[in-house]
């Protein structure tokens, strides 16, 4: 392909994302307490925008928002369930190597959830609970009762039959994620602590840098990491990946910037990211092919309701449903990608 094609493809590109930056609002949309689901799909869901429900009146209603604040409760409920553990040096799983050489997998451990809470208190290694397909229903069946539905999102996305996963985690700092998206219509819900989400359209794939890495996966044995490539039939060799590293400006306890603006920042900050802080209760819905990322943010000590960790740990379910396929999103996002990769 000539310059002049990939200047021409570059600069469409580059339109594009200016033109959404002007007809989208400045921050995300914020509800109060109740959703219309007509509303939230007509809304929200047709032009594949993000919504945060504040203090949502279905999850103020379930047992886990008043029960997981104490620690101590799970440890009793979780006391005979083995929970799979991401095991990290740094924190972050499934994201580019530091050195960009590989794109990195987790070490995994099956172990007690107890043993997990002891390890969550040092943070040597980093432990994260991360596991998807479902984890909420094949490891933490003792506290399934905690949690409900929530009936505009099931009335939305078609209920059951279109809810493919349900995932449990439990985490905090330094664990964050890397700029991915999910080919799933994404309903998150705080239950304990406080997250940050950066988010940017499906189409801005091309501002993500993202290249093909080989897949390798952390080792951990005798307390020392090491990096194994992998070689199986059943996994990618090459995963296409953002080369932007996550975002690492300090903030305070309120979510505010402490220093200046990350690589990352710098990279985006043309058309910045949209961020959102979710406390406990809050629900944020992410669109299908949406990218974002997710950091743990700190919580005061005054609201430090997890002691026996030594530090509050972040805890939240997503809902995974079924994206349809025929819906505008997927060929917009297969469209750009093409784009992106010219």
């Amino acid at each position: 392909m000539s310059p002049c094609v990939r200047d021409a493809v570059l600069e469409t590109l580059q339109g594009h994302t200016k033109l959404l930056s002007e007809l989208l609002p400045e921050r995300i949309e914020e509800l109060q307490g109740s959703v219309d689901a007509l509303r939230f799909l007509r809304e929200f869901v047709g032009p594949s925008k993000p919504v945060v429900v504040r203090g949502d009146v279905a999850v103020a209603r379930w047992p886990a928002l008043s029960r997981w604040k104490d620690q101590a409760y799970l440890n009793h409920a979780l006391r005979d369930a083995d929970v799979t553990v991401a095991l990290t040096p740094d924190g972050l799983a499934d994201a580019v190597s530091a050195d960009g050489a590989f794109f990195m997998l987790p070490a995994e451990a099956k172990l007690p959830y107890r043993t997990f809470v002891d390890m969550l208190r040092r943070q040597r290694p980093v432990v994260y609970l991360q596991k998807q397909n479902d984890s909420f229903a094949s490891e933490f069946g003792p506290i399934s009762g905690d949690v409900g539905r929530l009936p505009w999102a099931d009335a939305a996305f078609g209920g059951a039959s279109n809810l493919d996963a349900v995932n449990f985690w439990q985490g905090r700092t330094p664990t964050k994620t890397s700029w991915h998206r999910d080919p799933y219509e994404n309903v998150y819900v705080v239950l304990r602590g406080r997250k940050r989400c950066r988010l940017l359209p499906m189409t801005d794939g091309y501002r993500l840098q993202i290249k093909p890495y080989r897949q390798a996966e952390w080792r951990y044995e005798n307390g020392t990491f090491s990096v194994h490539p992998c070689e199986s039939v059943d996994r990618e060799p090459v995963v296409p990946w953002s080369s932007i590293q996550p975002c690492s400006c300090e903030r305070d306890s309120y979510g505010v910037q402490r220093s200046r603006r990350c690589a990352s920042c710098t990279t985006l900050a043309d058309h910045p990211p949209k961020e959102v802080t979710l406390n406990a209760g809050d629900v944020l819905y992410i669109p299908a092919f949406t990218y974002h990322e997710l950091a743990h943010d700190p919580v005061d000590a005054s609201d430090d309701t997890d002691a026996e960790s030594s530090s509050s740990s972040t805890i939240a379910v997503n809902f995974w449903y079924e994206t349809q396929y025929g819906h505008h999103g997927f060929a917009t996002a297969t469209t750009f990608d093409r784009l992106s990769a010219l």
